[in-house]
């Protein structure tokens, strides 16, 4: 990951909406790596403008964007990634309808969602989610260490009420109860070879060129090597695992990585 330092003449038409952490200039979430990600496959100018989760609801309120996203109890849930396009005056948030309005308004660029394949990336995407379930009551509290401390305070509150449990106490305690879901997390991400290609053949999942597919993949696997650390007994057992296939595809997703 590396920061493009440059300043344009004129500003950027798009700002994304991202959360910071206490790794300075370091995206973490998979969700925003996904917008992020799809803006750098496609070459698009933008800005990062880093917002903390108390305050993303004030983003939504000020700029009269209505979140179609509820929690249980049917509170409204704002959430991040969001941009801005000043271009056309668009608010636009969720990674997989940023992706598609990317491609829309700029027909010139990559695309993300190849017009023959774009039921297959949804379903793609879909059927992704639960593979990576596994991994949440491990991931959760690292998530929350990296936090800065205002949003540390709203992570937890809001963690705690989901799991209806302390942050501390989400991850499973003995041994062989931790063992387990690392090997569900191992058979679900394998199966995704058997969807793609088991044998290595293409650099991408349909060729030389990233897809929305190939973003979300990379999205989960930079969150899990950003959260457990690259020296991390948790990141060398995955980047072991299919033959270092996901260390790999991090590779080469790295020319993608820039925080603007």
């Amino acid at each position: 990951m590396h920061t493009d330092t440059r300043r344009d003449a004129v500003a950027p038409p798009i700002t994304l909406y991202d959360i910071p952490s206490r790794i300075h200039n370091t995206p973490w979430s998979p969700s925003t790596w996904k917008a992020r990600y799809a803006l750098n496959v496609k070459g698009l100018s933008y800005k990062t403008v880093w917002v903390e989760y108390p305050d993303i609801a004030d983003v939504y309120t000020k700029n009269g964007v209505q979140p179609v996203f509820h929690t249980a109890s049917k509170s409204p849930r704002y959430t991040l990634p969001m941009i801005h396009d000043s271009s056309t005056s668009s608010f636009v948030y969720d990674s997989s309808v940023i992706a598609k309005y990317l491609d829309k308004t700029y027909p010139d660029s990559p695309r993300l969602f190849p017009e023959d394949l774009d039921v297959l990336v949804n379903a793609f995407r879909e059927a992704l989610r639960p593979k990576f379930a596994p991994l949440l009551p491990f991931i959760i509290p690292a998530e929350w260490k990296i936090l800065n401390p205002r949003s540390q305070e709203f992570f937890r509150r809001a963690r705690e009420a989901e799991f209806g449990k302390k942050l501390e106490d989400i991850a499973p305690q003995s041994a062989t109860d931790r063992q387990l879901p690392w090997r569900k997390l191992e058979k679900g991400v394998g199966g995704i070879l058997r969807w793609s290609d088991a044998d290595f053949q293409r650099r991408y999942i349909t060729g030389d060129q990233p897809i929305f597919a190939d973003i979300i993949l990379a999205s989960y696997f930079i969150w899990m090597r950003n959260m457990f650390g690259t020296d991390s007994e948790e990141w060398r057992m995955i980047a072991s695992w299919h033959g270092g296939r996901w260390e790999e595809l991090l590779a080469l997703m790295k020319q993608y990585e820039t925080v603007m």
